[in-house]
């Protein structure tokens, strides 16, 4: 059995992740489909979501999200405070508590491992990004050789994953994690026509950064380096929205007037132009923005973002979105459906993007 579509009339173990759903969302959108195609035909289905750090907040509950799957997504889900002594109604969804909560999740308990093989025929794995921690419904259950495949959401990212190796990119990189950003322009140097900078990755190349830890110096230094060498068109800010610290104002000015102390917060809209400008006339399959280019917490330092997404939005070009923050501007605009994917940036999303390899092979070297 290879597909999820393949699977009928079995009670599924389904595997998946709501961490930063209360904020984000993403891990509920890319669920669902996978819900969906098992409601289909005919499977019960226990939804079991990793939802934060359990161990130290015990007060996590995946509780409330039996009614947003039900409001936003028209699922009946039945809500299921533990595994034990539980009846399953064959044909239902239902939705596991927090298996974080759970200290035998944690201490990934043989027993409890064997109890969860017990109750249901099959572990559709919809999310890799805690295939690396030691978990009983994590690497637990793959040790115990429990039959499993792959959910809509890992096809998802795979799909994008061949495009991105596959495809001329063009890259915009905003505040998303500087030490991966730079893995990625070395992993992918071969393809990318130009990187245009606007978060904190930019500031570092350009002499304006937070400090700089040893690893990060490296890598920013083997970077710059290769994209020198590789000739790739290089976008740095030319007007930025700058604030001060010291009178608490913030202002437009050109990126080399810069006073000292004055921090930048946003891209001022000659840069957003200029970003677009270059998608328009490069040769690119492929544009991604690596998280947002402004402070967008605060609103007076979304405009930039904003702007940019609108912009990218109209571009017939593929496009994708990486950062939580990214996809919530472009979710508050109604664009996210303009975007051909969009992905939670985590270690293992980040991780398996970076390499070309089959998921079986992935998941077999992480265990």
């Amino acid at each position: 059995m290879e597909k999820i579509e393949q699977i009928k009339g079995k009670k599924v173990f389904l595997k998946v992740d709501l961490g930063s759903t209360n904020r984000f969302g993403i891990g509920l959108n890319h669920s669902v489909k996978s819900i969906e195609v098992l409601k289909k035909n005919g499977n019960t289905v226990c939804i079991a979501a990793s939802y934060g750090p359990g161990f130290l907040k015990p007060g996590l509950s995946c509780k409330p999200f039996v009614n947003i799957y039900k409001d936003k997504f028209a699922l009946e889900v039945s809500w299921l405070p533990n595994l034990d002594d539980m009846n399953l109604e064959n044909g239902k969804i239902y939705l596991l508590e927090n298996v974080l909560l759970d200290q035998r999740e944690l201490d990934c308990d043989a027993a409890y491992i064997e109890q969860i093989k017990s109750k249901f025929d099959i572990l559709v794995i919809d999310s890799i990004c805690n295939m690396d921690a030691n978990y009983a419904t994590s690497q637990g259950l793959l040790r115990a050789n429990m039959p499993h495949i792959y959910g809509k959401n890992i096809e998802y990212l795979t799909e994008f994953r061949d495009l991105l190796w596959s495809s001329r990119i063009g890259l915009i990189l905003g505040n998303g994690n500087v030490s991966y950003q730079l893995r990625f322009i070395q992993a992918l140097m071969e393809q990318i026509e130009f990187v245009a900078v606007g978060g904190e990755a930019g500031l570092l190349m350009m002499g304006r950064g937070k400090t700089i830890y040893g690893h990060i110096k490296k890598d920013l230094m083997c970077v710059t380096s290769a994209l020198r060498q590789h000739q790739v068109m290089m976008l740095y800010p030319v007007d930025v929205v700058a604030y001060s610290p010291e009178s608490q104002r913030s202002h437009i000015t050109l990126f080399q007037e810069l006073e000292e102390f004055e921090e930048v917060f946003d891209l001022g809209g000659v840069s957003i132009d200029r970003i677009l400008s270059q998608v328009d006339d490069s040769t690119v399959d492929l544009v991604f923005l690596f998280g947002a280019v402004g402070q967008i917490v605060d609103p007076r330092y979304s405009r930039g973002s904003e702007s940019l997404i609108r912009g990218l939005a109209k571009r017939q070009v593929k496009k994708e979105i990486i950062g939580c923050r990214a996809v919530l501007v472009a979710n508050q605009l109604s664009l996210l459906d303009s975007f051909d994917y969009f992905i939670q940036e985590n270690t293992m999303n980040m991780r398996f993007l970076m390499q070309k390899k089959l998921v079986s092979k992935f998941i077999t070297e992480i265990l």
